[in-house]
């Protein structure tokens, strides 16, 4: 008799694999959201794709340019979210900012 097959959510190979990809995808949400509540954290924004944006000084061409204007533009939002948010009277609706 054959050994029984690894179940796949404990299959490392597999869930490393491109083929899992939105398994992966869907736990860098689902994890921290369980984190969050855990804390009580309520109101977050967050922002998506900052670690593939290079600097301004390590942009290359036009379009890594581009890139790292954008990524600037999202900081620049983030620091003006976090400091509009911390002047709510009302602890309980300050904002968290989350990148990645």
């Amino acid at each position: 008799m054959s050994p029984k097959p690894t179940k796949a959510y404990s299959n490392n190979e597999f869930l490393n694999s491109p083929e899992a990809r939105a398994i992966r995808v869907q736990c860098e949400i689902l994890e921290p959201e369980k984190r969050f509540r855990e804390l009580d954290v309520d109101n977050t924004i967050v922002f998506f794709g900052s670690a593939r944006c290079p600097s301004l000084e390590k942009a290359t061409d036009e379009h890594s340019r581009r890139q790292a204007e954008s990524y600037e533009a999202a900081r620049e939002l983030a620091h003006r979210l976090t400091i509009w948010s911390d002047t709510l009277p009302d602890p309980e609706k300050r904002l968290v900012i989350c990148s990645g």
